[in-house]
């Protein structure tokens, strides 16, 4: 073959290509329409075969056009707009073209149509027309839309989303009628000078409510309104206005932070004086004119004598105010009403433990600081409190104003306006699911206004701080409200917050900030934007600062601040720090205008300016100074730092700065600046977020932007601030561990921060890498986690390194599996009295056998039968693994089959259920006929019982009884210089437990294990223990040697695997911040066997062992039936018991020797068994005797005398039978009285 050819009727030639006889191609390039596809080859001879013909029908997907036309691109929510698009197909007409349209918020992911109407495609024009239409609950933003569309062979158009958007605005509200209004031809509303009046009107929002309404006039004649009172009827008692014609001003607000405003006229006149009156007064003013002179120069030498006393140390200010008289407007928040707060009934396990803590925690806030007693009590408590939480309920208010960077005098002393007011109580008295978000300007106050409302809110239940970059829903189910300030700043929760359906979430946020977020991300939040305070308003806040602070001021003064404000409260606070700081008593109009520009970022930019340099050239170490702040604000997550971790950081940036900007390290220039950052509990922050929005170069006077862009050039994007930061941190990690081991109580908040620091802005692996012990801060956060700084970075440790930590509650785990009920209803039954059926229930996955259920049924019958013959309570009937759990009626009893631990609550719940099943279906029951469709209607009644289980699972139980199944308590003393940590591990299931192993924190640099007994594997931190029998008690000691004379502690942790594989796990402190001494004596590992050597001891007394639990269990009484005969050989044990808790008495016994006794014969006799745990209280003089020869057992052994007649020692000869009869009471109470 030489040549090959395809053809198309409609495109020519296709292809000419082939092979060994075999052509093929392929293409994309056809036209539209039916081709005839002719297929011939050429052999060599030339001459040409017969065509192969075959029609193709080339479908051509509909096309849209890039060109719309929209009415409009900017609506509210309830009105129109239409959209154009031309739309074409090669074989199908528009009109029977298939369309789909759809719309969504730019941003999100999910396409909607329910609001596109009106579908149609216009055959004149070629256009496909539709219209939008959103609704009141469309969330404002930009809307992008897309088009698809499908011609009748099933081309189906490309992906299109049109290029042009529309943007949905919030309606705003409609001020209708009002008592202010003027008909065509009538005049203004008149009133008198000084009267009172009443101003009233009608505001409807279309899309929402009007939240408030503010009405403003003009009342000191400076030509600015002022806010003269709220509400839509509002009566103007204090009608100060002045005669003539005042523009009266009402602003009508939504929910969403639009508003409208309307003015009116109201015409003042003057008051009416009778002309005689006046003239009565003249005429007495001149007749006592001497008089009235006398008296005015008396008042005039008082008032400037006070004036002279209280001015003595200053210039004389004109008007100058201090506060002698209690002001309305200057005085504090009335103390509110502290609510009674309780922990859900529904909470089971742990979930009551976190109740309780955060009941305690809040208790400890509203208390401060008269809170001494509830700090102990969570300081005693912290092992069991040991929570990790991704939120914080602070235990003292000052925590959070520290946090937040706030003025820390303000709690109680928050000025509100009417519209702060108004949100304050918006949140304060709203559902705990609703979330909120605070949004207002650099300065404005969204911070202040978030801790007003966190701090009235804990009056009403526990309020919490999220304190990791996760998020979960237990606070949900303790109704407890989460907040968070600035949360733009934190992606990570922000992502968490758009991926999760999460409730009760409270934060702030800057608008330019809050609109960058993703949308779906805003609207799960109600927004409540905070405008910048009237004059009036910012007149009355300065006064209010001012006097708490003792400072002086006059009119003149206020006014001119409250002009450089522009309506910012942190301008003001800013400007008071700054007087303080520079030790002005007095605010004068000189002071500002000298040191002040209008607003907070050029006010701020100005204030470096003065520290940094001098005149227009930098003080030495100003740039330095510049590239440390840079680095603080946009290098160091959520913006604060260790102080000695910034210490450290500053001074080897300094060689670097040198080298580059020609500027090193100046302490006097440094501490200038730093004087102005706050430095609380360890950590250096920045007084207020205007000041990286400075460093970032904001501001139109803002007079570093040429530096700012070199430094970030030099430093930032060369990698050398971060490779600074990390290369400081093992030196700075070194230095503050060797401090808090000298001085742990003085360190430990210096301790916390630096690793607070570390945690924030390093991963596990950088800090391994530069030498940062993990297991030390581990430990050091756990003796401390009653502190809020230890509690976070337990909870950080968790989240990165939960395997290491056990017997730690999670509180991600509460509100899903981990609150769930100790139990799972399988079955219900309702039984009549003679045992026959009313009703059942069964849960969907018990799958049970009929054999098995009939034999339960039996047994439950039977059981019936019997009770009704009896008083009192049922109890329960334990069958295999499950328990029967019976409640009795008049006529009918409710059992429930149950697999786990029943509790008080389900009793009481089956209890309601069948009362109210008596009192419904009364009459039927009480002369049942066996009809049980006349009593069907009682599942009803059942059902809500048996929901409570319905999501837990059988491995939820088994986890759940596992941790209640052991148990861990240990004690220590010391022997032959060595520590002896004695453990007792309890397994009091039916079951071995296997994987166990014991996992010890403790500082490697202090202890080291050397020997375990009995011997079992171990390393530094891990003791392998292999298995636990089932029933069983398991004594383990531990010897540790004191490697150096310091403090110390020990926690020991035992780990095993529970039900399914699953780890769990139980800990005990044997001991806490114990002072080791290693005074040079060599220790031999083999002085431990005689403890004959002497001791190193931390005091010349003897070391008295911690005794973690010692008690006796009184057991039940049961029946001897057989004559017991034995003898005692004469035993002397040497033990001390330090401390039995019995039922009625305290029993403490030194030096107890047993006596011999005689054997008795006992017809019946009663007998007590008991458990002994306790500990030695000193070494014995003698050598230490084995522990299966003396001390409890041997105790033991003679209880166990009493019963066993085959194995007790042979008795020294025969007493009679009168005599054994009369010795038998009198042995057994003797073994008891040596107990």
């Amino acid at each position: 073959i030489s040549s090959y050819s395809w053809t198309s009727s409609l495109d020519g030639i296709l292809y000419e290509g082939g092979q060994d006889g075999t052509s093929s191609f392929s293409t994309t390039l056809l036209s539209n329409g039916t081709h005839t596809i002719s297929f011939s080859l050429r052999g060599g001879n030339g001459l040409w075969s017969t065509e192969e013909t075959f029609d193709l029908e080339v479908n051509g997907r509909p096309e849209i056009s890039e060109n719309v036309d929209i009415s409009d691109d900017e609506i509210s929510r309830f009105r129109s707009a239409m959209l154009k698009v031309k739309i074409i197909d090669d074989e199908t007409l528009g009109v029977d073209l298939d369309y789909t349209v759809s719309y969504r918020v730019k941003g999100t992911d999910e396409w909607f149509e329910e609001y596109i109407d009106d579908v149609l495609f216009n055959n004149d024009t070629k256009e496909l027309e539709f219209t939008f239409t959103p609704d009141g609950d469309a969330p404002v933003g930009d809307y992008e839309f897309s088009i698809d569309v499908i011609d009748e062979l099933g081309g189906v158009s490309d992906n299109y989303v049109m290029p042009q958007s529309i943007a949905v605005e919030n309606n705003l509200p409609v001020i209708g009628d009002s008592n202010l209004d003027v008909k065509d031809g009538e005049e203004p509303k008149t009133i008198t000078e000084g009267e009172i009046f009443d101003l009233g009107i009608e505001s409807s929002d279309e899309d929402g409510i009007v939240s408030t309404v503010v009405w403003y006039a003009d009342i000191d004649g400076d030509g600015s309104l002022e806010e003269i009172g709220t509400g839509s009827n509002f009566t103007f008692e204090d009608n100060t206005l002045p005669v003539g014609d005042n523009l009266i001003t009402v602003r009508v607000l939504d929910n969403e932070g639009s508003y409208t405003e309307q003015s009116f006229t109201v015409v003042v006149i003057p008051q009416v004086i009778e002309e005689g009156l006046v003239a009565g007064v003249i005429e007495d003013f001149s007749n006592n004119l001497p008089l009235i002179a006398s008296l005015g120069l008396g008042v005039l030498m008082v008032v400037g004598t006070i004036a002279l006393r209280r001015n003595r140390s200053a210039e004389p200010i004109e008007g100058l105010v201090v506060d002698d008289v209690a002001d309305p407007v200057l005085t504090g928040r009335e103390p509110m009403e502290v609510e009674d707060w309780d922990i859900p009934t529904d909470a089971q396990g742990n979930a009551l433990i976190i109740g309780e803590y955060m009941a305690k925690r809040r208790e400890s806030y509203i208390t401060h600081p008269n809170n001494e007693e509830v700090v102990d009590y969570l300081h005693n408590n912290r092992e069991r409190f040991a929570i990790s939480s991704y939120f914080d309920v602070p235990g003292d208010p000052t925590v959070v104003v520290t946090d937040w960077a706030l003025p820390e005098n303000l709690r109680g002393n928050v000025h509100l306006d009417s519209f702060r007011q108004q949100i304050v109580e918006r949140i304060t008295n709203s559902a705990p699911d609703k979330n909120f978000v605070i949004i207002g300007e650099p300065g404005v106050g969204k911070t202040v206004m978030l801790f007003e409302v966190f701090d009235r809110l804990m009056n009403k239940a526990p309020v919490g701080i999220l304190s990791t970059d996760t998020i979960a829903k237990a606070h949900e189910m303790f109704g407890v409200r989460v907040f968070y300030d600035d949360i733009p700043e934190n992606q990570k929760l922000v992502e968490a917050l758009t991926e999760n359906d999460v409730k009760g979430v409270i934060v702030s946020s800057r608008e330019a900030d809050w609109k960058a977020l993703p949308t779906e991300m805003q609207a799960k939040f109600d927004r409540l934007t905070v405008p910048l305070f009237s004059e009036l308003d910012m007149k009355a806040m300065i006064q209010k600062m001012m006097s708490f602070q003792s400072l002086g001021f006059n009119d003149d003064s206020v006014k001119i601040l409250a002009e450089y404000a522009e309506g910012s409260p942190i301008y003001v606070w800013s400007m008071v720090r700054e007087m303080m700081h520079r030790s002005v008593k007095t605010l004068t109009r000189e002071y500002i205008e000298e040191n002040s520009v209008k607003g907070m970022i050029n006010y701020v930019a100005q204030l470096l300016q003065r520290l940094l340099k001098d005149g227009e050239e930098y003080r030495k170490g100003g740039l330095h100074a510049l590239a440390s702040l840079i680095f603080l604000s946009d290098h160091m997550e959520e913006r604060y730092c260790n102080d000695y971790f910034f210490d450290a950081y500053v001074e080897v940036l300094s060689k670097h700065t040198e080298e580059k900007l020609d500027d090193k390290m100046n302490p006097k220039t440094l501490n200038l600046v730093l004087a102005y950052l706050p430095i609380n509990d360890s950590v250096i922050r920045f007084p207020h977020d205007t000041w990286p929005d400075v460093l970032q170069g904001w501001g139109d006077m803002n007079p570093f932007s040429t530096e700012l862009r070199m430094i970030n050039r030099a430093f930032a994007d060369s990698g050398i601030f971060q490779d600074l930061k990390k290369e400081v941190v093992s030196e700075v990690w070194n230095s503050t561990y060797e401090r808090y081991k000298r001085t742990p109580s003085r360190q430990k908040n210096s301790f916390l921060a630096l690793a607070d620091t570390l945690f924030q802005n390093f991963t596990i692996d950088e800090l391994k890498e530069a030498g940062v012990d993990i297991d030390i801060v581990r430990q050091v956060a756990s003796t401390y986690s009653h502190i809020p700084q230890a509690a976070k970075l337990i909870s950080k440790i968790q989240a990165v390194l939960p395997q290491t930590v056990t017997r730690i509650i999670n509180m991600q785990d509460i509100g899903s599996e981990g609150s769930h009920a100790p139990y799972k209803i399988q079955e219900m039954y309702l039984i009549y009295n003679d045992g026959r059926m009313l009703s059942s229930l069964m849960d969907e996955e018990a799958k049970v056998d009929s054999d098995i259920m009939s034999s339960m049924l039996t047994a439950i019958n039977d059981f019936v039968k019997d009770s009704f013959q009896t008083t009192g309570n049922l109890g329960s009937i334990d069958y295999g693994e499950n328990q029967i759990i019976l409640e009795r009626g008049k006529h009918t009893i409710l059992a429930s089959v149950v697999y786990g631990e029943a509790n008080r609550d389900l009793r009481s719940r089956m209890s309601r259920a069948l009362t109210k099943i008596e009192d419904e279906f009364g009459s039927k029951l009480k002369s049942w006929d066996g009809d049980v469709d006349s009593l069907s209607e009682t599942v009803n009644h059942l059902q809500p019982i048996m929901d409570i289980s319905k999501p837990v699972t059988k491995e939820m139980i088994d986890e759940l009884q596992a941790l209640k199944s052991v148990n861990l308590r240990s004690s220590w003393t010391q022997t032959a210089g060595f520590f002896q940590v004695n453990l007792l591990l309890n397994n009091y299931s039916k079951k071995q437990i296997k994987g166990a192993k014991l996992t010890l924190e403790y500082g490697a640099d202090f202890l080291k294990l050397v020997r375990t007994e009995p011997t079992f594997k171990y390393k530094v931190t891990e003791v392998d223990i292999k298995k636990i029998p089932a029933n069983a008690e398991m004594s383990v000691t531990l010897y540790f040697e004191p490697l150096k004379s310091a403090q110390s502690s020990l926690n020991v942790h035992l780990d095993y695997a529970s039900k399914g594989g699953n780890a769990s796990g139980v800990s005990t402190a044997v001991f806490e911040r114990v002072d080791l001494f290693k005074d040079g004596v060599t220790l031999n590992i083999d002085d431990i066997d005689n403890a004959v050597k002497a001791e190193v001891v931390a005091s010349p007394q003897t070391k008295v062992a911690e005794v973690v639990e010692a008690e006796i269990v009184e057991a039940e009484v049961v029946e001897a039936v057989a004559e017991v005969e034995a003898v005692v050989e004469d035993i002397e044990v040497a033990a001390e018991i330090v401390e039995v808790e019995a039922v009625s008495s305290d029993v403490e016994v030194l030096d107890a020797t047993v006596e011999e006794a005689d054997s008795f014969d006992s017809g019946e006799a009663e007998v007590v068994e008991a458990e002994v745990v306790a500990e030695v209280v000193e070494e014995p003089k003698e050598p230490a005797m084995d522990p299966g020869d003396s001390g409890v057992d041997d105790i033991l052994s003679k209880l166990n005398e009493l019963d066993d007649p085959e194995n007790a020692p042979k008795k020294k000869e025969k007493k009679s039978e009168e005599d054994e009869d009369k010795s038998g009471m009198d042995d057994l109470l003797g073994k008891l009285d040596e107990l």
